[in-house]
């Protein structure tokens, strides 16, 4: 919602009091419902929006869920960007070295996803220097939407996989 007021008519002020105080959040439910430019998809409640970045073709929307931190991802257009590779070029360009790729090609060339589990030493490094030791990221074609959507998570606990399953199932391109 969008409000202008204007200080040189104060007889209106108090209509714009009014308004303001009518305004109220409808949430249902558990989730936050989300919904930017063409896309739109539902988080926890808990879920805190730590950053956002709209660049042409490309966005990614940052958040935080407990230990868990989680980039939302949007490319478009996906018949160019796809045009000299498939989506495991693009998933081997985003993902950490030594990553592995778990599911992709052949399986399904409209999904994949890669996955790096760091083990208790490696945890214990990793927080120590302020990174994470485990990363997910899952990228999904939908070639009538001419998009590819993702979700990039990174936390030093083991990703909770049927979380980052409903967290990408939630999340769509109209």
């Amino acid at each position: 919602t969008l409000l202008q007021f204007y200080p040189e008519r104060p007889q209106r002020s108090d209509a714009c009091l009014h308004l303001l105080q009518t305004l109220r959040c409808h949430r249902t439910g558990n989730d936050q419902h989300w919904s930017m430019y063409d896309i739109v998809f539902s988080l926890p409640a808990a879920a805190n929006l730590q950053a956002q970045e709209f660049l042409t073709g490309r966005y990614k929307i940052s958040f935080q869920l407990g230990d868990l931190l989680f980039d939302l991802l949007r490319f478009k257009p996906a018949k160019i960007l796809l045009a000299d590779s498939d989506l495991s070029g693009l998933g081997r360009q985003l993902f950490n070295p030594g990553g592995q790729q778990v599911s992709g090609r052949k399986e399904n060339s409209l999904l994949a996803c890669w996955r790096q589990e760091g083990n208790r030493w490696q945890r214990f490094k990793a927080k120590l220097r302020r990174q994470q030791a485990d990363h997910l990221l899952y990228l999904r074609h939908i070639p009538e939407h001419n998009v590819i959507l993702g979700l990039q998570a990174k936390s030093n606990q083991p990703i909770d996989e049927m979380m980052a399953q409903t967290i990408l199932q939630n999340y769509r391109a109209r």
